[in-house]
Formats: C-alpha cells, structure tokens, sequence
C-alpha cells in the first residue's frame, strides 16, 4: 500500500544540481523515477533511516533523509507538502506492523520484477553474463527471484520467474508412483561468498564469471559438474512446512 507519493525536488550535492522526481512511500521502502508511468524505480531502504527539516530558515521546504547508506536532500512545493512528507516518513519509522502486499496479477505472470539497486561485490547479468558496472546503481534485480540484468539487457530477459503455478512448471514436472513433484528450478550465479556445494561440500560460485547454480525453492547450491548427482525433485528447503509449491496451485486469478 502506498503510504504517500508525489514529485519533491531531489538535490544533488556532487554535482550541485536538482532534479524533480516522482517518489512514492510503501512499507519501509521510499521509490523514486522520472515520472509516475516508469517502469523502474531506484529505491530507498528506510530502516534506520531519520528525518528532519534541512534548516531552521527553511525557505526551499528542504528535508534530509539519512540512511547508514546514503543522505537524500529533498524539497517540496511548499510548507504543508514538506510537513506532511516528514510526517509520512516518521510514521514508518515508528510503526512495528505492516499489511501484507498486495501483489498485482504480474507477480504471477513469470515476468520478472526489476528494481534498481547497488551489490557491495562482482555481480554479474544473467542475460549477456557480462559483468554488472557503476558506482551507485549496478543495474537491476528481480525483487522475487534475485535474477539480475544490465538495464539495457532487462528486455530480453526471459519471462522464467519463479514458478507460480502447476502450468508455469510446465514439461519438468516429476511424475512417479507418489504423485506429480517438482524439480528444482535452478538460477545461475552470483552466489553469496560463503557458498558450499550441496553434493561435494568444496566452495561454488565465483567472482570472476557467472558460474554454478542456486535452487530459486530448497536454496540449494551446486557446482554445474556436480548438478547432476543431486536428485531431480526439490525438497523445497528448511521451511518446507511453510511453502505452498505450485504444483498445489492450477491457477491464479483475482
């Protein structure tokens, strides 16, 4: 749910210059783009965050939002715009419990959920497998499956989300004597530093390339030599007992 959101001046303190943006807060997590209609928003985690005006003789209805990360200097159209953001904003730091999203139809599409973000490590695009570059924002992130892309290659990513229900698994559906399963659904490179292969217990992943596997349902990590000794079905991993897999699900509407 959208808490408040509108167009604030963003100042640049790098390189003195401003820009108006379209920012929306939802949850703990202040967006931003160019407009309204944009198809990708950068984000701002507020956890931790703290807001105050910028000034005692604030004539530009200036506010700073200070995370562990970064500082953001924005500004209103008037007085009671900048009071009510600061409010908004105070509010979420303040609040314990929040409504579960609302997920739109498209979460179960098998398209892909791109956000900007930053990886403090070699991160590299699952589509030309070339590396991820920049200094702030390095490229997108699929905020369901983690799959990640240059913005540029984001269009030509396939539409292999994690599956949603018994038709998006399609032809690799396991059947047998106990029913239909499901295999796992596995999502290549950029794992985490301290990844170990399921099957052999040596390190797998790499900072160097896109290389080795992670199972998107049981997090299993697998060397791509070794892939083929783990058994086909998914166990679905620790929390199992919370998991509604989808092969328990023959659609999805509203």
């Amino acid at each position: 749910t959208v808490i408040k959101e509108g167009m604030l001046t963003k100042q640049n303190n790098s390189f003195q210059r401003s820009k108006r943006r379209y920012f929306k807060l939802r949850g703990r997590t202040l967006y931003y783009a160019k407009t309204a209609k944009s198809i990708i928003f950068d984000e701002v985690d507020l956890t931790d965050a703290s807001v105050a005006e910028s000034s005692t003789k604030n004539v530009n209805n200036s506010f700073t939002v200070i995370t562990p990360c970064r500082k953001l200097i924005l500004c209103a159209d008037n007085r009671k715009e900048m009071e009510e953001w600061i409010a908004a904003l105070k509010t979420v730091q303040n609040r314990e419990h929040f409504e579960p999203t609302q997920y739109s139809m498209d979460h179960f599409s098998g398209m892909h959920n791109w956000y900007a973000c930053s990886h403090a490590r070699p991160t590299y695009c699952n589509v030309c497998r070339e590396a991820l570059s920049g200094v702030t924002s390095h490229g997108l992130s699929c905020e369901v499956c983690k799959f990640k892309a240059h913005k540029r290659c984001a269009v030509r990513a396939t539409n292999n989300c994690k599956w949603t229900t018994l038709a998006s698994i399609g032809k690799d559906i396991i059947e047998d004597e106990d029913g239909i399963a499901m295999p796992h659904q596995w999502l290549e490179g950029n794992l985490p530093v301290s990844a170990k292969c399921t099957v052999c217990d040596k390190t797998c992943g790499s900072v160097l390339r896109l290389q080795d596997w992670r199972c998107l349902w049981c997090k299993a990590m697998v060397h791509t030599s070794c892939k083929e000794s783990l058994q086909t079905k998914c166990p679905l991993g620790l929390c199992k007992v919370s998991v509604i897999p989808p092969t328990a699900l023959n659609s999805i509407d509203s």
